[in-house]
């Protein structure tokens, strides 16, 4: 009587140690990952660069997008829709990315000014294989 109170004991437990172990496979292969762009990569332990995200003006213009975009949503919400203020939203939401997108570009170019010319080919040549990475593990998720 009491072994076959034991194994049943041992029998739950391996079914719980199992489901975890599963729920940690599933959760690395399965489950959708984030799909913005990741960090770039720091040459050494000690990343000197300074961070795009650190940026004042960045912060700002990230502030006021997602103001933009919560109006742009709320406009959306409404039962009636203005189209005339919904493009005059999207138009405003264009630009605000699109400045954004030019004070990123301008710190990378500030990056590449300000650092030896080894260094920044390791740098942008990192970068351009987690762009060409990200991209090809898209693609090959998109074929299963």
């Amino acid at each position: 009587m009491k072994t076959k109170r034991l194994i049943t004991l041992l029998f739950i437990s391996l079914a719980f140690n199992l489901g975890f172990i599963f729920m940690g496979v599933y959760d690395h292969l399965c489950r959708p990952k984030n799909f913005m762009l990741p960090p770039p990569p720091p040459f050494h332990k000690n990343d000197h660069f300074p961070k795009i995200s650190k940026n004042d003006d960045v912060i700002k213009l990230r502030k006021a997008n997602v103001d933009i975009r919560m109006s742009f949503f709320k406009e959306l919400a409404k039962e009636e829709l203005n189209f005339e203020k919904i493009d005059e939203i999207s138009e405003k939401l264009l630009k605000s990315q699109n400045e954004m997108e030019q004070v990123v570009l301008h710190h990378f170019i500030k990056i590449r000014n300000d650092i030896p010319e080894n260094e920044a080919i390791e740098f942008f040549t990192k970068l351009q294989n987690v762009y060409h990475n990200k991209k090809m593990n898209k693609k090959e998720r998109h074929r299963e």
